[in-house]
C-alpha cells in the first residue's frame, strides 16, 4: 500500500509489483490488527510506535509528553487540543497536552519541530499496545506523514519512507478553539487554548456555537475545514460569528503562535 501524502494518491498493489522507494524501515505487522509497528528515537532514547495513517496528528502518551516536557523545559508547551490535533473535542482534548519536539528519527530520516499531542495513560501502554507486536507509546500520523510518500510492505513488514513534500504545521498558528461536532452539524466550542490571544479567550466560551469565520458558513463541515479556516499569520484577526444563549455576535479573535 502506498499512501503519497504530496501527491494526494493512494495505490494498492499485488507484492513485488512496483518498485520500492525511499528508506526502508522495520515495521512489523500485527497478524490480528494489521497495524504496522515502528521505532523513534527521540532525545537518545527509542520508542514504539503506530504508523497511523488514519489520524490527522501525531498522538502520544501523556506520561511520555509529561516527562519529556519535565525533562526539556525549553520544548514549547501548550493545553488544548487545537488544529488537526483537535479530532474530537470533549473534556479529554480541552485539557490534552500539546508539545513540540525539536526532533525525532524515523530510522536514518530526521524529522523536526514536531507538533504531539497527548492521549490519557493506558490509550497506548494497554489498549493499542495490545494490538501491535510489541508496546507502543504513540502513534505517528498525518502532521509528520504529510510529507513522505508512504510505502508499506505487509508481506515482508517494511515501510519504505520518501520525503518528497516540505510542510510546516501551520495550523497551529491559529485563533485557538478546540471545536466538537454535533450530529446536526454544528461547530460547537468546548474549549480554548492556553496559548490563544486575550481576546479569543476573553470574547468565546465553552459552549459557543461557531457559526462562520470571516462570513463564511461552518455547517456541516469537518473539524479540519474549521481548522484552516482559523489559521493564519499571528497579530492578524478573525471575525467569528457566534451564537450564544439564543443570540449571535460577531468576535474578532486575534492570531496566536499556540505551539
Amino acid at each position: 500500500m502506498v499512501f503519497d501524502y504530496p501527491a494526494h494518491q493512494f495505490t494498492l498493489a499485488k507484492p513485488g509489483s512496483i518498485e520500492p522507494k525511499g528508506v526502508k524501515v522495520a515495521s512489523p505487522i500485527s497478524k490480528e490488527s494489521g497495524f504496522p509497528r515502528i521505532e523513534l528515537q527521540v532525545a537518545g532514547a527509542k520508542y514504539g510506535f503506530l504508523l497511523d495513517t488514519g489520524a490527522s496528528f501525531t498522538m502520544i502518551s501523556r506520561v511520555v509528553l509529561e516527562s519529556w516536557a519535565k525533562t526539556n523545559p525549553a520544548w514549547p508547551t501548550s493545553t488544548g487540543a487545537v488544529g488537526f490535533g483537535n479530532m474530537f473535542g470533549g473534556d479529554m482534548e480541552n485539557g490534552a497536552l500539546m508539545l513540540r519536539v525539536p526532533q525525532l528519527s524515523i530510522g536514518p530520516i530526521i524529522v523536526t519541530n514536531v507538533g504531539a499531542v497527548s492521549r490519557e495513560e493506558g490509550t497506548f501502554e494497554k489498549w493499542m499496545s495490545g494490538m501491535m507486536t510489541a508496546p507502543i507509546a504513540g502513534s505517528l500520523a498525518g502532521n509528520v506523514l504529510r510529507d513522505f510518500r508512504v510505502e508499506i510492505d505487509y508481506q515482508n513488514g517494511l515501510t519504505y519512507f520518501e520525503r518528497t513534500g516540505t510542510s510546516s504545521d501551520a495550523e497551529l498558528t491559529s485563533v485557538g478553539l478546540v471545536l466538537a461536532a454535533r450530529p446536526d452539524g454544528a461547530l460547537i466550542v468546548t474549549g480554548i487554548s492556553s496559548k490563544a490571544a486575550s481576546d479569543v479567550r476573553g470574547g468565546v466560551r465553552p459552549g459557543d456555537k461557531l457559526v462562520a469565520i470571516d462570513g463564511v458558513p461552518l455547517s456541516g463541515k469537518p473539524l479540519a475545514v474549521a481548522a484552516a479556516a482559523l489559521m493564519g499569520r499571528p497579530g492578524d484577526h478573525k471575525q467569528l460569528s457566534i451564537e450564544r444563549a439564543g443570540g449571535s455576535m460577531i468576535v474578532t479573535a486575534t492570531i496566536a503562535q499556540l505551539l
